[in-house]
């Protein structure tokens, strides 16, 4: 099944939005047991952070997989993360010892040169094109992401927040924090409002500790949670 993704995606929107229109656009079982394909000239506007919240999504859609290609942005990705993982060494889990599986520079390069892709006479059971300027922020639910209601609308109809939560693999990677962390500093949970927080690894803490984000959550009021 092809996705194309056509029309750059506005600044203010994250990947979370865009897997969310998606099941909330297409919620009659459209792609029910499909792999997913995404591509199109929109998605060089995606970053990679906003990728995996898509891919990972697509599950929850009823998908069986979603998929992006390999292009300039993940392999800058991949060599900048290479590059890291050098630098930084060991991490002292488990996985140290299989090297053999482990990113290098080395192996970024060898994909360069032979980079996967689809045949071009390859059939897709479906192909469908979604603009991406159709994206807005959301609430899904409730019960099922197929179900989805503008952020706008919510405020409209004065909804009441007991508990915030910014957690999970598609919710809580760097950008979230950062975007989260922006739109709270110099502000306080509101009185009766629980706001939890926890990132999506140890990693991610570190580094939304040491540009200030996390710090920003904390004086705010968020209740911080284990990685």
């Amino acid at each position: 099944m092809g996705f194309f993704f056509v029309v750059i995606l506005v600044i203010s929107i994250t990947g979370k939005d865009v897997i969310l229109a998606l099941a909330g656009y297409f919620n009659h079982d459209e792609v029910l047991n499909h792999a997913i394909e995404f591509t199109g000239d929109g998605v060089a506007s995606l970053t990679i952070d906003q990728r995996l919240s898509i891919a990972n999504m697509t599950t929850e859609w009823g998908a069986l997989a979603g998929v992006f290609p390999i292009d300039s942005v993940l392999l800058k990705w991949l060599t900048t993360r290479a590059e890291y993982l050098k630098k930084r060494g060991p991490a002292g889990v488990p996985s140290d010892a299989d090297a053999s599986n482990r990113l290098d520079l080395q192996r970024v390069e060898v994909l360069k040169q032979n980079i996967p892709a689809a045949d071009a006479d390859a059939y897709y059971a479906k192909e469908i094109v979604f603009d991406l300027n159709k994206v807005q922020p959301y609430v899904s639910g409730p019960n099922t992401v197929k179900v989805m209601t503008s952020v706008n609308e919510m405020r409209r109809k004065k909804v009441k927040i007991h508990k915030a939560i910014l957690v999970s693999c598609v919710n809580s990677r760097l950008e979230d924090i950062a975007t989260a962390a922006k739109v709270v500093r110099g502000k306080k949970v509101a009185p009766g409002v629980e706001f939890y927080v926890a990132a999506a690894s140890n990693e991610v803490q570190k580094r939304a500790e040491e540009a200030g984000y996390w710090q920003d959550l904390l004086e705010a009021g968020a209740i911080p949670l284990p990685p």
